[in-house]
């Protein structure tokens, strides 16, 4: 865990410095406000394909950037992920599964900018708050351990509506596995089960709007 929370901290170190680089006579500006989405996630190795698992992702944001057109990006926010199977009795199946994780989520990214539209790259660390499993017979038991922490990679577009305002379609894929598959068998292309969600969100900025914050001679 130490490894993975250096990762972390490199990469908002970086983040920070690559600011203060494109231009060292800028002067940083800060933004925040709340974010709310909702998210479709699956888990891999469970043999149900698709985002099916239904989610809210809501908390808060900082953005901070400087005359460039590129920002630092970082979020905390409770996040549900997990993995379902709806059955189908007319076709015979009735088999079901149901697995709800709940994260504390914290997300650091840069985020470059193009007129309207925002891009995002980085990572993202979950810390576990709880999880349940079921199947069509209820609770799975014995149920196999969860890691307590998730580290993942995200990628993502948004455009913004107005000064306060930025809808966002981001991915966010476990980058090392939150469980072992059933088998215990791992390979390095396939070492357990990941998460992988797609939220959709939507970001309030509170405070200057985004007009009064752009720099002179610069169509961002």
């Amino acid at each position: 865990m130490r490894k993975n929370s250096h990762l972390i901290n490199k990469f908002a170190v970086l983040s920070f410095a690559f600011l203060f680089i494109t231009d060292a006579k800028a002067q940083l500006k800060f933004q925040a406000g709340p974010i709310i989405g909702i998210q479709g996630s699956q888990i891999s190795g469970d043999t149900y394909g698709g985002y099916n698992m239904p989610g809210i992702y809501a908390g808060l944001f900082t953005n901070i950037r400087n005359t460039d057109k590129i920002s630092f990006q970082i979020e905390v926010a409770y996040s549900q992920k997990g993995a379902r199977k709806i059955p189908d009795p007319r076709n015979g199946d009735l088999t079901s599964y149901d697995l709800r994780l709940n994260y504390i989520e914290i997300p650091l990214f840069l985020r470059p900018q193009f007129r309207d539209f925002s891009f995002d790259i980085g990572l993202s660390y979950g810390q576990l708050l709880g999880y349940y499993e079921n199947d069509q017979f209820g609770p799975r038991l014995p149920v196999r351990p969860f890691r307590k922490f998730e580290l993942g990679g995200l990628i993502g577009a948004g455009y913004n509506w107005g000064d306060h305002l930025l809808f966002s379609v981001r991915v966010i894929r476990s980058l090392i596995p939150v469980r072992e598959h059933q088998s215990t068998i791992a390979f390095w292309w396939n070492p357990g089960q990941m998460n992988n969600a797609l939220c959709f969100s939507l970001a309030y900025r509170l405070g200057t709007s985004r007009e009064a914050e752009k720099p002179e001679n610069s169509d961002y």
